[in-house]
């Protein structure tokens, strides 16, 4: 991020952000993030859930009958959030899991929530559940038209991980992902809606993943992939 008088820099490439401090400090002061009152660190948190065994059974299935991998990895991340796709507004079938009850718990707790997830039968489910709770919830997918009205108006936000650019809200300090994209970049960007470098908020993000399952295999995919571009990153700085 820059801006007038501020650099802020990643801080796991050392090597370049070394080099910089170098030279900026021919040209003006530099100083530490305490010194600065930049926000404190994020904190990261996992909870996990158990697949049902209709869910083991239906993921079973697919894996005998499928032969293409990404239609099976497809469907066993659906089952694993607990819907399968169906039109734009509601899932094809749905198995009963905890995940929507643990977000109502945590409204409870955390009034102005942002939450991500990958599929829109999901995002509405979420939606449903917290406004039968008394909460007023904006959904952001391909089909909201004002965008900008919808986050402006929102205590709690459910988005679609595709849509995890193109707007900010650093209000939110509590980010939940009931369910991950399969990109790093999405995964990036969806962390940096409610990541403003001059709004000093922790920010908690919670991961949910079921165990022995595909989302513990997405969650590992996304770590390898941001570690190879960062390693990428210095490489091609170096």
């Amino acid at each position: 991020w820059f801006g007038p008088k501020m650099v802020w820099l990643p801080k796991e490439d050392a090597q370049s952000k070394a080099r910089l401090l170098k030279a900026l400090h021919k040209f003006c002061d530099v100083v530490s993030a305490d010194e600065a009152g930049l926000p404190p660190d994020d904190v990261f948190q996992e909870e996990f859930f158990e697949l049902t065994r209709e869910q083991r059974h239906a993921i079973n299935n697919v894996q005998c009958t499928e032969s293409l991998p990404v239609t099976r990895y497809c469907f066993e991340h659906q089952v694993a959030q607990g819907f399968l796709k169906g039109n734009e507004f509601e899932a094809s079938q749905t198995f009963k899991n905890e995940k929507v009850a643990r977000i109502v718990e945590l409204a409870e707790e955390h009034p102005a929530m942002l939450i991500f997830a990958r599929y829109n039968g999901q995002i509405h489910a979420i939606a449903e559940a917290l406004r039968k709770k008394g909460h007023t919830v904006g959904v952001l997918t391909g089909d909201t038209k004002d965008r900008e009205a919808v986050v402006r108006d929102s205590d709690i936000l459910v988005c679609n991980t595709a849509l995890g650019e193109g707007w900010e809200s650093p209000r939110f300090s509590f980010i939940v992902f009931a369910s991950l994209p399969w990109s790093v970049v999405e995964w990036e960007q969806c962390r940096g809606r409610a990541s403003r470098v001059n709004v000093p908020l922790r920010r908690t993000y919670v991961v949910f993943t079921c165990r022995d399952s595909i989302d513990e295999d997405v969650k590992e995919s996304l770590d390898n992939k941001k570690d190879f571009l960062i390693e990428l990153y210095a490489k091609t700085r170096s």
